[in-house]
Formats: C-alpha cells, structure tokens, sequence
C-alpha cells in the first residue's frame, strides 16, 4: 500500500522494479480478488511512472509484467477474471500504441537500418522490451479461458475469437518475431 501511496515521480527507478516485481509476485500468490486488484495497481502505477519519466531516464514496462497479472487473474478461473484479462489485454495493446506514438522505446530500429529505403516501410521494430502483447500473452488468456469454459459457454466463442485475433497478429507480423511466427505455422 505505502508503494503505490508515494507521489508519481517520487520512486527510485530500480525500486520501482524490484519492489513492484516482488509485490506483484506475492499478490499474485495469494490467488485472491483482492491480491489481484493489488497487483494490477502496481502495474498501472509502474505505466503512470513510464509516462512520467524523462527520456533519458526512459522506464520500459515489458509485456512479462502485463502477463504477470494476467497469469493470476487466471488462476482464478471465472467470468470475471476473464473480463478483467481481456480489459489487462486492451490496456496493454494501447500502451504499446502509445509507446509506439511517442517513441517511448529507445531500443527501436527503423527500417533505415535495413538494405530496403522505401518509406512506405518504415516499420519499428520493437525489442522484447516493449509491452506489445505476445503469443504467450494470448495463450495465457486462452489457457484461462479454457478452464473457465467449462462452466460458461461463452467464454469458449470469446476463446475463439481471441485464437482468431491472434493468427491474424502472426500472419501480420511486423516485429519479425521468430518464435511468434514458428509458434503459429
């Protein structure tokens, strides 16, 4: 509770990730709405931390911590838990817009880097670094929707068009992602 109290700004940058990674952790352990709720807190304060931090000082927010909290909602196996990873999913894919409009990620290559000058392709390519969600994002979705279906039918057709969305994200990959791509065909 005293970690999110503290003004934006205001933490050190490696206490913000090692404390909020072990916070997030043992709330995820505790398997409960509450340890859920409390953990994503820290990861949308960690956001508000990236969006206030210099560019010098540029904080990067990975998809590993988005999945974090998804990975424990899903243990939670109900209709609820899957609403909340698939609004973690929303928050996570504008994020990563904003990042990308902001060119929050010093890590990006643009295709100047590559032997193609044509303009029309100057796609970034962002590190795993980035919080754009990845197959193992998606499949830790799936996979909580999986055991939820069996008590809600509903949750089974969302599955499939979250499946659905996520071979359209392989077959319109633009993060040149060999494990993406190889995991998919």
């Amino acid at each position: 509770k005293q970690f999110v109290d503290v003004p934006i700004g205001k933490l050190n940058r490696l206490d913000l990730f090692l404390k909020s990674d072990d916070i997030m952790l043992e709330s995820c352990k505790l398997g409960t709405v509450e340890g859920m709720e409390q953990a994503e807190q820290i990861l949308k304060r960690m956001i508000l931390e990236k969006k206030h931090s210099s560019t010098e000082n540029n904080l990067k927010i990975s998809s590993n911590y988005f999945e974090k909290v998804m990975f424990g909602w899903g243990k939670l196996q109900n209709a609820s838990a899957i609403e909340k990873m698939r609004n973690l999913l929303k928050f996570m894919k504008k994020e990563y817009e904003y990042d990308l409009n902001n060119n929050n990620n010093s890590d990006s290559i643009s295709s100047e880097d590559d032997d193609n000058d044509d303009s029309s392709d100057d796609i970034r390519i962002i590190s795993r670094s980035s919080c754009e969600p990845t197959i193992y994002t998606y499949n830790t979705i799936l996979q909580a929707m999986e055991k939820t279906a069996l008590r809600d039918t509903n949750i089974a057709f969302e599955a499939e068009r979250l499946l659905i969305e996520m071979i359209e994200k392989s077959n319109n990959n633009t993060t040149n992602d060999s494990t993406t791509t190889n995991i998919i065909k």
